[in-house]
């Protein structure tokens, strides 16, 4: 069986995975943004809005995710146990907050004005 590697390289790839889907997920919204800007003229505050909104909650719902897996660790939950009730709870929790906050954004789409089309 091979060696773990030391706990310090196990954190940095974590974190280079964890960086690798931020750049993905905020290249993918700049896709969508593309196509909507398509349609409706933004404003070209639209990649620092993006970026830092995809960022903020991004880092916000990991955290919440973590600490719950954390939590149940805690708990004295084996690996798989705390991830599948971090799963079931906080996962659901983002899935939801997530949604709510497409479908809000969303609704600035039909408001006139170039700043709140951006934002949407």
């Amino acid at each position: 069986m091979a060696a773990r590697p030391p706990a310090g390289v196990r954190r940095r790839r974590r974190l280079a995975r964890a960086a690798l889907l931020a750049i993905v997920a905020i290249t993918v919204a700049l896709a969508l943004v593309a196509l909507v800007g398509q349609v409706w003229e933004l404003s070209f505050f639209v990649v620092n809005m993006l970026t830092a909104m995809g960022l903020a909650l991004g880092v916000d719902y990991a955290l919440f995710i973590v600490s719950r897996f954390r939590e149940e660790r805690g708990a004295g939950r084996a690996k798989l146990a705390a991830i599948e009730a971090a799963g079931r709870t906080a996962s659901r929790a983002v899935l939801f907050s997530g949604s709510a906050f497409v479908i809000a954004l969303t609704g600035m789409l039909l408001v006139p004005d170039k700043i709140m089309r951006s934002l949407a």
